[in-house]
């Protein structure tokens, strides 16, 4: 392929025709040393290219030549290095890549849809540089999907253009961390993203009124609660169930219809705001609270398991919530003390099972059971310590926050990567992590005055704004009316590297944005913020227009290339929308974030003492969780067994690697039913030889049996095969002694067998994990 060389001056744009059988390489003059080569694949393209006037950089418009209205375009960003870690919004961020992102070319195929800003990007740590392809506002208007290259030598894409106008762009960077930020910055500052304005005060009635109509009563009518979904068409209830998680909300949804109830001069809502956190408290009772509750046979966790269990965002969430809206009450001569030692049993529980290192593992059950051993939330107990600090004046709950923050800083954050913020799906990367990473550094560095944790703060920040779309890109026509055109994806939120929707969860996060301006003087986080509150609003139906069931409503996801229509409205939607108004009114007293952006908030005075560690030095179960991917092998006939697929000796032939807590279902394995099998590879240490020592695994979906090099130790539920009958055990949790004389020091193979009679759900839903305690310990 014939090469042909173009250098850029500063101010001199440059035309260049080049020719499918040719490559044009761009010498952008930068330091170090960066070129890009763009080259056609089937017509003849138009490139100029001209630096910009921004710090270093250079753009790019790309177009065919002649009538042919589309072409296909390759460009290559090259370096000299190699090593480099990799930034591509929603899809990958430094090593770690979303699900059937990558493919063996070491292209990220993604539906030109779902590109966030930057498109691409990368981190060289050798020259100490960032660089990225950023897309700018004029569009390719040709549908399909962008490869984006990702190769040791450089970063790239190909796709399908009529006309593309690109930012090329390095910048200096030492960290991965401070890669991103640079990048994000840079995006806001040239893509310039549209601010949708809301009517803030007509949204708020609109919320404060559907929510308060969606709180249904129980059977007896003895409680009262948000039901999970309801249709959107129809208004009617498609989930009766009440979830005090994160997608139920039942403790906020109360403090919400409270705080709109004294705003908005409606005492009714102030009534059913209190009677939905006192029920709630009553059904939840102390300590680890339940999740779940069926108010048409007025049963729930504790009736249906014996106990309750709970992720750690999700239990600190509501009982945060209930603090708040008592220290809210009181002001107003109205006490609710059952509200305070709701929160005070959790923040107890908690203090009792924080370790000596400052972290907490991610779920918990009543009996004090750990569920999930990861601690890669740690920071999602520090809003309430610090809160139940302040308001009981115990310098036990700082120091245990300061001890937590810590952890998660140093093990988990430190690097870049948030993961874990959807309790529902709590082993992935995703936007939620970063939001509330976001939270707890920001309350830290308030309760205790301490500058350290702002760069912990800003790296949630940075990594934050990468899941929010910045194009002005028309929601694509549809058949409801709230597929409009005048509507923008501008503010919208990827959910996951492996959830292709988009939601607005991080509306809630607008007040913490905010604050990082302020303390940062970043005005990137004040943009954000801005977007957060308002461009979220434009899929509420304030006027009865948009063709929900009634004003106030919102659909959970929205999927701009697939699935368009009316879908399911989760309580927390309507919650979380409230609580961008409302948190940013109690914070600068305005509600709307162009305007607090303005307003001067001082810093709270730190509290009078703050130890660096917390001294607890408790003896703890070990945990060691099994590899995050394991071998899988669908068994359509039950042969398994019989073949020894769950011996030490089987061959790898046949496996193939999934995600140890994903349903075989999500992982493209058509077997709606029958048996599948699960194996892992797990390296023992010697101390853990004595001891008393269990394969624990919470939530497998119907049935298992789990043997350890080669010896069954455990079942759950009755399996025809072996049984003659089903029974699903998919609520239990799994807790198997695995005996001494079966473990050996070094590498031992577990295997599960799992049968699925669910056409939706099968297999691990969870990580499996070993636990271990010393044998003297009860």
């Amino acid at each position: 392929m014939l090469a042909l060389l173009m250098a850029l001056a500063l101010g001199t744009p440059q035309t260049h025709v080049v020719e499918p059988e040719q490559r044009l390489v761009l010498d952008l003059g930068l330091e170090p040393s960066l070129a890009v080569s763009v080259s056609p694949h089937d017509r003849p393209l138009a490139i100029e290219a001209g630096l910009t006037d921004y710090p270093v950089g250079a753009i790019l418009r790309l177009r065919p030549v002649g009538e042919t209205p589309e072409s296909v375009v390759s460009l290559r960003l090259a370096v000299a290095t190699t090593g480099l870690q990799w930034l591509v919004p929603g899809v990958a961020y430094r090593d770690e890549w979303g699900r059937d992102a990558r493919r063996e070319d070491g292209q990220y195929r993604v539906p030109i849809e779902l590109t966030m800003a930057p498109l691409i990007a990368a981190w060289d740590p050798l020259g100490e540089m960032a660089m990225a392809l950023i897309l700018l506002p004029d569009r390719p208007t040709a549908p399909g999907t962008v490869s984006l290259a990702a190769g040791a030598d450089g970063l790239g894409l190909d796709h399908p253009l009529t006309e593309l106008r690109l930012a090329v762009l390095s910048l200096p960077a030492d960290t991965f961390r401070s890669a991103v930020g640079g990048i994000m910055a840079a995006c806001y500052d040239l893509l310039d993203p549209p601010l949708i304005e809301a009517d803030l005060t007509a949204t708020e009635w609109a919320l404060a009124a559907n929510l308060a109509a969606s709180v249904e009563a129980s059977a007896s009518g003895r409680y009262v609660g948000v039901p999970h979904a309801i249709d959107c068409a129809t208004g009617e209830v498609a989930t009766s169930a009440w979830l005090g998680w994160f997608t139920g909300r039942q403790v906020g949804s109360g403090l919400s219809l409270i705080r709109a109830g004294r705003h908005l001069g409606v005492n009714e809502w102030v009534d059913l705001g209190c009677r939905l956190i006192d029920s709630w408290i009553e059904i939840s009772g102390p300590g680890v609270p339940s999740i779940w509750y069926d108010p048409t046979a007025e049963v729930g966790d504790r009736e249906i398991l014996g106990e309750a269990r709970a992720h750690l965002r999700d239990m600190c969430e509501d009982h945060l919530s209930a603090l708040v809206a008592y220290l809210m009450e009181r002001e107003r001569g109205r006490e609710h003390p059952q509200w305070l030692a709701w929160a005070i049993s959790l923040g107890e529980f908690l203090l009792g099972a924080q370790a000596s290192d400052g972290s907490l593992a991610l779920r918990y059950c009543s009996r004090g059971r750990v569920l999930l051993p990861e601690t890669n939330r740690t920071i999602d107990a520090v809003p309430l310590w610090v809160a139940l600090s302040e308001v009981t004046g115990d310098e036990r709950y700082l120091e245990a926050a300061v001890a937590a923050g810590e952890h998660q800083w140093s093990a988990h954050d430190r690097r870049g990567i948030f993961r874990g913020g959807e309790s529902d799906i709590p082993n992935v990367i995703d936007k939620a992590a970063a939001a509330l990473s976001l939270q707890g550094y920001l309350r830290l560095h308030d309760a205790t005055g301490d500058e350290r944790w702002i760069e912990p703060a800003r790296a949630a920040g940075d990594n934050l704004l990468t899941w929010i779309a910045l194009w002005d890109l028309p929601l694509p026509a549809g058949e409801y009316p709230m597929w409009r055109a005048d509507h923008s994806a501008a503010g919208f939120q990827r959910v996951s590297p492996d959830n292709h929707a988009f939601s607005f969860e991080m509306a809630y996060f607008t007040s913490e944005l905010l604050r990082l301006a302020a303390i940062t003087e970043e005005p990137r986080y004040g943009r954000a913020a801005e977007l957060m509150q308002h461009n979220t609003k434009q899929v509420i139906d304030t006027t009865g227009t948009l063709g929900y069931a009634r004003p106030g409503m919102c659909q959970e996801l929205w999927h701009l290339r697939t699935g368009r229509g009316l879908g399911q409205h989760i309580g927390w939607v309507c919650q979380n929308q409230l609580a961008s108004i409302q948190r940013v009114r109690v914070e600068y007293g305005v509600s709307d974030a162009r305007r607090a952006g303005r307003v001067s908030r001082a810093a709270p005075e730190p509290s009078p003492r703050r130890a660096e560690t917390h001294g607890l030095a408790v003896d703890r179960p070990e945990y060691l969780p099994l590899a995050a991917y394991t071998a899988f092998r669908p068994d359509p006939g039950g042969v398994g067994r019989e073949e020894g697929w769950h011996l030490p000796s089987e061959s790898a032939d046949g496996w193939t690697v999934i995600p140890a807590w994903w349903p075989w279902g999500r992982s493209g394995v058509d077997l709606p039913r029958g048996f599948g099998w699960y194996r892992y590879e797990v390296d023992v240490p010697e101390r853990w030889l004595d001891g008393d020592v269990r394969f624990a695994c919470e939530g497998i979906t119907d049935c298992d049996r789990v043997y350890v090099n080669g010896v069954l130790i455990g079942q759950s539920g009755l399996i025809p095969k072996y049984d003659g009958e089903f029974s699903t055990a998919f609520r239990e949790h799994r807790s198997y002694p695995i005996p001494a004389s079966l473990l050996r020091e070094g590498r031992n193979t577990i295997a599960v067998e799992c049968y699925a009679d669910n056409p939706h759900v099968q297999g691990l839903q969870q990580r499996p994990f070993l636990e271990r305690r010393q044998a003297e310990v009860n």
